[in-house]
């Protein structure tokens, strides 16, 4: 049996979108590890076009290593804001206009396709690298998830060649998945219809953090704050006029977008393994033979009185697996008791909700 081409999930994604805002990698991306330099010289890519200057493009390529199951596959990622200069490709962005990141970007993305190929499985990125990462995806055709993405403008889409209304409903293109905290504020903002910017089409609403009103000294008043993301040091002036307490300012950082995730993930997996019957979860193994889910395993793999619950979609493997299990088994509904439903197996629910 052939290999399986890997898949990119979205809570891999998302530590894949926040290890790419530091200088070295984190160590923190599971399965996923970046790609260095000289692994880059090999694959005959110019590691200088991944970090442009004096436009401040910036990119990184992670590699999940072949197994006997699945085969190599490579994710392309685009750093959010981060500079003074990235705002320049903000604003011309939401004009409608080019800006030399996005046309840096579009050739990069086309370069790593070509070099790839199919071993090239998604693409992604945060806030402005998000908006980078749409419009890569169109380009090439390679599957991509986005966090709190920058909209691309009419004009923009137009500039490049999509027709806007296929970008919006997604009819033949590359699959996108937005994940997009509840009362993040760059989504409100794309929302005023002050310029014509166009929505993708579908995004994962999650739900963030709850906090306290504290009046506080006024964003705007302060200078940079020691630990902020890059992304949410530079946003902070776009949003200091109605923020002075930093709370839409955290919705916005890709930070808060992987708890967030993992917390409503992990919160549906303990749903569907208590509804499955499982008291516990001890393996999260993939569907063969090119199916598209996972299986929630309670027992040894193989041995007949084993549990099963199966969900739909990709799931993380490696340490990023062995992480959400530990978080799956600590949740408060796996301590619940079961409930009888006569006999008859429980519903297959997906692992996340699409809006």
């Amino acid at each position: 049996m052939q290999p399986q081409r890997p898949k990119l999930d979205p809570l891999s994604a998302a530590a894949i979108m926040e290890d790419g805002y530091q200088p070295k990698s984190t160590g923190k991306t599971g399965d996923w590890q970046r790609v260095d330099d000289e692994m880059l010289k090999k694959l005959n890519l110019d590691p200088g076009k991944f970090r442009s200057s004096p436009s401040g493009m910036h990119a990184t390529l992670y590699r999940k290593p072949g197994t006997e199951s699945e085969s190599e596959g490579f994710v392309l990622d685009y750093r959010g804001t981060a500079r003074l200069g990235d705002w320049s490709a903000n604003f011309r962005q939401a004009l409608g206009m080019k800006s030399e990141q996005h046309e840096q970007s579009m050739l990069l993305g086309k370069e790593v396709s070509a070099a790839l190929g199919p071993s090239l499985v998604g693409v992604t990125g945060h806030s402005k690298g998000g908006g980078q990462a749409l419009l890569v995806s169109q380009a090439i055709g390679v599957d991509c998830v986005t966090a709190n993405p920058a909209w691309p403008s009419l004009g923009t889409l137009k500039a490049y060649g999509f027709n806007p209304e296929t970008f919006h409903n997604g009819k033949g293109g590359p699959s996108v998945t937005n994940l997009v905290v509840e009362g993040e504020p760059l989504q409100g903002l794309q929302s005023t219809g002050v310029v014509s910017l166009v929505p993708p089409r579908q995004g994962v609403e999650l739900q963030g953090p709850k906090f306290e009103f504290k009046p506080q000294q006024h964003s705007g008043l302060r200078g940079h704050e020691p630990g902020d993301d890059p992304d949410l040091d530079m946003a902070r002036p776009m949003f200091a006029a109605v923020d002075g307490s930093k709370h839409l300012l955290k919705l916005h950082g890709i930070g808060t977008v992987r708890e967030s995730l993992q917390n409503s993930e992990v919160a549906k997996l303990a749903d569907v393994a208590h509804k499955g019957g499982l008291s516990k979860v001890d393996h999260i193994i993939a569907e063969k033979d090119g199916g598209q889910g996972h299986f929630l395993v309670e027992g040894k793999l193989g041995d007949p009185s084993a549990k099963y619950a199966k969900v739909m979609g990709a799931l993380p493997s490696g340490l990023l697996g062995q992480q959400l299990i530990q978080h799956i088994n600590q949740h408060g509904m796996l301590n619940r008791p079961q409930i009888q439903q006569g006999g008859e197996h429980a519903p297959t629910l997906p692992h996340t909700r699409q809006i």
